[in-house]
């Protein structure tokens, strides 16, 4: 790992005014190479972040999927049809109150309901998912 040392101190402007019109010069030359260098740098660590970032969502999602399905080999618990939205991942709702109706008067046509990510759309108590986690009742 490189360090990030650099040969330019900081100034207030009253004394770079004493300064050469040269030396100004060269100043600042060196300030924009440093100035280029850096903003690359920073670009490519920008860059190396976004793709760790995703990495790590990604395998907590997995962790999180691994998890459930060593509770339900377990029989711990069990995964059930959400009973608000039936399995379509989407808000129960009606029109005389205001909330979307999922189902429509053709309920003899079946065409398939594809969910959006819109979490606006999606059912508050199993979040899309269309079912939910119950503990096994064990009698």
């Amino acid at each position: 790992m490189e360090t990030n040392d650099i040969d330019i101190r900081p100034m207030v402007v009253d004394q770079l005014t004493q300064f050469a019109s040269q030396d100004l010069v060269l100043r600042l030359a060196r300030i924009e190479v440093l100035l280029q260098d850096y903003l690359l740098r920073r670009a490519d660590a920008e860059d190396n972040l976004k793709q760790l970032s995703d990495l790590c969502t990604f395998l907590e999602s997995e962790k999180t999927k691994a998890l459930l399905a060593q509770r339900l080999q377990t029989g711990d618990v069990v995964r059930v049809v959400c009973p608000d939205c039936r399995g379509s991942g989407l808000k129960p709702t009606d029109v005389t109150s205001g909330r979307i109706q999922t189902s429509s008067a053709f309920e003899s046509v079946r065409a398939p309901v594809v969910p959006t990510d819109d979490p606006r759309l999606q059912c508050g108590k199993c979040e899309g998912k269309k079912w939910i986690i119950m503990e096994r009742y064990r009698g």
